[in-house]
């Protein structure tokens, strides 16, 4: 490691450290009292053991706020903006809470995998059925496909005239470097226990019966997403199918299609949603923004060394080997 790389990591090192000092303010008109903070050292164990922040919520009435911005992933990291442990950690609190009068949800996600979304979508419907409390959806810029999904959850959705959503789908991608591993001389070799244990594998192209056994597993997702969007939207299964294509909507085409209850802006949204639950507080926790970053540091620290060329293949190989199987906009 050269003496630049070692300045680059011991910099990195400084800033991190840094961006504990930083507190998040918490959204609200006024903010109430609150039951006791950790204190940042304790807030630090938290960080070198991988776990959440505590989550303390407030003494008073207030709205909480859920933030569901970047990919929906079971797989938090401390480079991504969503933290799905977080959230549902989150859920579990203010459904305990006798001081919570509701929930916001803000989208502003392109979607995710299945099981993340899924598991969401059913944290926030316990959260109503558990509480009787209401739940209400604002769209960002982006709420699409899994985002779309968890969404189904609320009572009501608006979005900004700019929103992008829809894209009602499933996808599952996965890579064919047959062709690659020709030019190169490489040969993957499997050893099995039945024709279609190595199915998905970049180094073999799928059979035909392989594509038919993963088009029932997409079909049975699909077929879920269309029942979700159903009961949700209060739109029949046929009519939903015919929208539910992977298309993008606009605001104004979803609002036409009955995929959204109305257009406005962010500040107008929240302003009315105070008023019909006649709290002024919204609460928003901090998120476990930095779990296990000193790790993920060492991980980096470990991986600046250079690999050979058949290393790299190896690692993208074993990476791609079985797909990835989600609710998400398809890459343009």
């Amino acid at each position: 490691m050269n003496k630049k790389q070692i300045f680059g990591l011991l910099l990195a090192f400084v800033l991190l450290a840094g961006s504990f000092l930083i507190t998040s303010a918490v959204n609200g008109h006024e903010k109430p009292a609150e039951s006791e903070s950790p204190s940042m050292i304790e807030n630090l164990g938290s960080y070198l053991s991988g776990e959440s922040f505590n989550i303390n919520l407030p003494n008073e009435d207030f709205i909480a706020y859920l933030d569901v911005t970047g990919t929906i992933s079971e797989d938090s990291s401390y480079t991504s903006s969503y933290s799905h442990n977080f959230n549902l950690n989150y859920i579990d609190a203010i459904i305990e809470s006798e001081y919570n009068t509701g929930l916001i949800m803000y989208m502003n996600s392109p979607g995710g995998s299945v099981y993340a979304s899924d598991e969401l979508y059913l944290a926030i419907e316990y959260y109503k059925e558990t509480t009787g409390r209401p739940v209400f959806c604002y769209f960002g810029p982006t709420a699409c496909s899994g985002a779309y999904y968890i969404a189904m959850a609320a009572d009501e959705i608006y979005a900004n005239r700019n929103t992008m959503t829809g894209s009602i789908g499933v996808i599952m991608q996965m890579y064919d470097l047959t062709g690659l591993y020709d030019k190169l001389g490489v040969k993957e070799v499997d050893i099995v226990s039945g024709k279609n244990k190595a199915m998905g594998s970049s180094g073999q192209e799928l059979t035909e019966e392989q594509r038919a056994i993963l088009q029932e597993y997409v079909d049975e997702s699909y077929e879920q997403f269309v029942e979700i969007v159903s009961r949700g939207r209060g739109i029949d299964a046929d009519t939903v199918r015919e929208l539910a294509d992977g298309r993008i909507y606009t605001a104004s085409g979803a609002l036409e299609n009955g995929l959204i209850d109305g257009i406005c802006g962010y500040d107008d949204y929240i302003s009315d949603v105070c008023q019909t639950l006649n709290c002024s507080y919204i609460y928003q926790p901090d998120s476990d923004v930095y779990s296990g970053i000193f790790s993920s540091l060492f991980d980096v620290i470990s991986g600046v060394k250079s690999k050979s060329e058949s290393e790299v293949l190896t690692d993208l190989a074993s990476e791609l080997r079985n797909g990835v199987w989600y609710y998400a906009k398809a890459a343009d």
